[in-house]
């Protein structure tokens, strides 16, 4: 059985996230974290109540799931046409492809951005690389969480709201390196399309990814990724990706050292 995990506190695109979900055909639960559990009315889910930061929200996720497999979501991503059917089980982890909701300017630089890391930034490795699996192994999550629990203090474990996912991905890659890639977009993704709505985002990511200043994962911070490879973009696209990095850039370094 495959577990779906989605971690929900808005829940403005609960219904077409669930909906996607529902439509597929497999064996397969939902189990969703939120503070708002009158928001899933009507779906077959099983709901833990919490308030409280991403990552200890996933980890409670995996707790009250029961499948050998299990897919971390998140209230903006939902699932392509047969996405389930298309997911590779031959693998401890499995990347997909991911794509933007949307037509305005910064979703569609954030589109760009993601089909430029899967054909030309497409190393597999937490710390230098820039894709992050979507599926994983239960045994694996047993482990990465494990560890992160035990190396990251309570009140720090239920703040971090970023880097959740590579914090994840970081220590199930000290388990195990087979990890899969499927190229097709099985995941699409409602972003942020207004420029305050990302900078507020970011500025708040870099505020919660400062707290592993104060644990273990230190080397988060430090550790230099290489640049982009722009591969295959015109003049004018490259000048559409730096805009949209230094949109997303620039406040989380305020978030991150003010």
């Amino acid at each position: 059985m495959l577990s779906i995990e989605i971690p929900v506190t808005h829940g403005k695109y609960i219904k077409t996230v669930l909906d996607s979900i529902f439509s597929q055909k497999g064996d397969f639960e939902v189990i969703m974290v939120t503070p708002r559990p009158e928001i899933v009315n009507g779906y077959d889910v099983k709901v833990v109540k919490a308030d409280t930061g991403l990552l200890n929200a996933r980890y409670l996720a995996h707790e009250n799931s029961n499948g050998e497999y299990e897919l971390i979501l998140d209230e903006t991503r939902y699932l392509s046409q047969n996405a389930i059917k298309l997911l590779s089980q031959n693998h401890d982890m499995l990347i997909v492809g991911e794509d933007e909701v949307g037509n305005s300017f910064l979703d569609r630089m954030a589109n760009l951005d993601k089909k430029v890391i899967m054909e030309c930034n497409n190393i597999v490795d937490p710390l230098r690389g820039y894709l992050l699996p979507r599926l994983f192994k239960r045994e694996v999550l047993d482990y990465a969480f494990d560890n992160l629990r035990k190396k990251i203090p309570k009140e720090i474990f239920e703040r971090i709201v970023h880097p959740d996912h590579q914090l994840i991905f970081y220590e199930a890659f000290n388990h195990s390196k087979d990890v899969g890639i499927v190229r097709e977009v099985l995941i699409r993704h409602f972003g942020d399309s207004s420029l305050f709505n990302v900078m507020k985002k970011y500025y708040r990511y870099g505020k919660t990814h400062k707290l592993l200043r104060e644990t273990p994962y230190n080397e988060l911070l430090n550790v230099g990724r290489r640049k982009r490879d722009l591969c295959s973009v015109s003049l004018k696209e490259k000048i559409g990706l730096y805009t949209l990095y230094a949109v997303r850039g620039i406040p989380f370094l305020l978030g991150l050292y003010l």
